[in-house]
């Protein structure tokens, strides 16, 4: 285990400072639930004085000076009198140490997903660039399902990363429709992206020629049985959420990729419609451009 950190450890240190962000987020929000049963059990002997307050003074003295003292001097006050005035702040405290452990534990899942998320990004940049400069000897031996693993599957890491890098361009939903976000790009890549394949290159599945048409026929039923999971997704919609996300540029490129396979895709407008919006915004129109720039340029040189 210390080994597998040590070979680790470049690839957090240049993101160690959100790490510590989420360690001392995680303090204050263990900090903040036991504030928030002291809070509670203030406000309790506050408005319902009770013999057993005692016990818990007496339980205070164990605590660091830095807290003991001045809550030894608020639970003291309570049992000489209780001040009218200064029972709303009292009856305050409650929500405030909610906040305070909602804030860290917010925070400190923000800041450890983000070290995680860019950790592996940089992980996977590292692979991808080694992989550049192996020699075509080993991409004669290496088997294409494990390039394309160590490849393909990135593109939802590298999405997140994007998306919690430039937070205000909402490219991931907010609240729990991120984790839904997230859910969805993973199926994009580990059911929608395997079913194209086969369409592109039939002799991956299977070594017999004749039986081509067969692999293609039955990716594409598998493939169409997706795509009506997406067009009820759409269903009403403009985009899979509020607004434009991620998942909508994952999402059109693999129905771009279905049609480009000259598939009979009328069977799902809404993912037609889906597909001429995104069409329609300018970073899309770009991309396409410098594509068949890209492509023309290839076709000069073959």
């Amino acid at each position: 285990m210390g080994d597998f950190l040590r070979q680790l450890w470049p690839f957090i240190a240049p993101h160690r400072g959100r790490l510590v962000a989420g360690a001392l987020s995680g303090l204050i929000y263990a900090l903040g639930g036991s504030l928030l049963l002291l809070a509670v059990k203030l406000v309790l002997d506050a408005i319902f004085p009770t013999e057993g307050a005692r016990d818990l003074v007496e339980s205070l003295g164990k605590l660091p000076a830095l807290l003991r003292d001045p809550l030894l001097a608020a639970m003291k006050s309570l049992h000489s009198r209780v001040d009218t005035g200064s029972l709303p702040w009292i009856i305050a405290s409650v929500p405030m140490a909610m906040v305070l452990r909602g804030g860290g534990a917010y925070l400190s899942l923000y800041c450890m997903t983000w070290v995680g998320t860019a950790t592996i990004h940089d992980l996977r940049v590292r692979i991808f660039d080694h992989l550049e400069r192996l020699s075509l000897d080993y991409f004669t031996t290496a088997r294409t399902g494990d390039l394309q693993s160590r490849l393909m599957n990135d593109t939802q890491a590298i999405q997140q990363f994007i998306a919690r890098s430039f937070p205000a361009a909402k490219l991931l939903p907010a609240g729990f429709d991120e984790f839904k976000a997230i859910s969805l790009m993973a199926w994009f890549t580990s059911t929608i992206h395997p079913h194209l394949t086969p369409n592109a290159r039939p002799e991956n599945y299977c070594d017999i020629p004749e039986a081509y048409d067969g692999v293609k026929r039955v990716a594409q039923k598998l493939l169409f049985e997706d795509l009506k999971i997406a067009e009820e997704l759409l269903q009403g919609r403009e985009w899979f959420f509020d607004h434009f996300t991620a998942v909508d540029s994952y999402f059109f490129w693999c129905f771009r990729r279905a049609a480009q396979f000259k598939l009979d895709l009328s069977a799902f407008p809404n993912c037609l419609a889906h597909m001429d919006r995104m069409r329609a915004r300018p970073s899309v129109q770009k991309v396409e451009a410098y594509e068949k720039e890209v492509q023309a340029q290839f076709a000069k040189a073959a």
